[in-house]
């Protein structure tokens, strides 16, 4: 029960859990130094079902305590369900959470299209229902695009995650990093024309 852990016990179980979580970074090769820890404690009040995971860093905790946590939960509770209880808090669970720096990931630009879709990227034909009636529409597959592409609308472009669909009237074309910019067709830039 939460009223009944001191500040002391608390510290203590998150301490040895952020140092097993830096342990396992460091063993990733990223310095202790490069690292941010930071410790969750889930909380619900007695009797109920819903928990709020409650974050701050170790410093926090041994300045402010349990009381802290308490006070942030209330706070959280009462944001997220416009009330907050006059009753008895559990802990749920406690976790600690070490980050290195976020890696600086750079695009590669994808290779250059002809400004035509290739064969490959066409996978069927459907139709789609817009502007109240049926029309026939291709199914791209987006790996198969490549940069400078255009895709007319009716169209529908698939991939792993989502789906895409291009109105008719309108253009699909893919930048130099796989992002496809639709225009309507009679704002459709020159560069887009042109293939480039």
């Amino acid at each position: 029960r939460f009223d009944e852990t001191s500040d002391a016990e608390i510290a203590e179980i998150l301490a040895r859990l952020a140092a097993q979580a830096s342990r396992s970074l460091t063993e990733e090769g990223v310095p202790a130094a490069e690292q941010t820890v930071m410790v969750q404690i889930d909380l619900r009040y007695r009797g109920q079902a819903t928990q709020l995971p409650i974050t701050f860093s170790p410093q926090e905790l041994a300045e402010g305590g349990l009381a802290l946590v308490g006070r942030r939960f209330d706070d959280k509770h009462t944001q997220l369900y416009t009330f907050s209880l006059d009753a008895p808090k559990e802990i749920v669970n406690l976790r600690a959470i070490a980050l290195g720096p976020e890696p600086r990931v750079k695009a590669d630009p994808l290779a250059a299209g002809t400004g035509e879709i290739a064969a490959e990227a066409v996978i069927g034909q459907t139709e789609v229902f817009v502007d109240g009636r049926k029309q026939p529409a291709r199914i791209y597959w987006r790996p198969g695009l490549k940069a400078g592409d255009r895709i007319a609308g009716p169209a529908i472009v698939s991939q792993m995650d989502t789906t895409t669909l291009i109105l008719p009237d309108h253009t699909g074309v893919v930048d130099p990093y796989g992002h496809i910019m639709i225009w309507p067709n009679d704002r459709l830039p020159a560069s887009a024309t042109s293939g480039a």
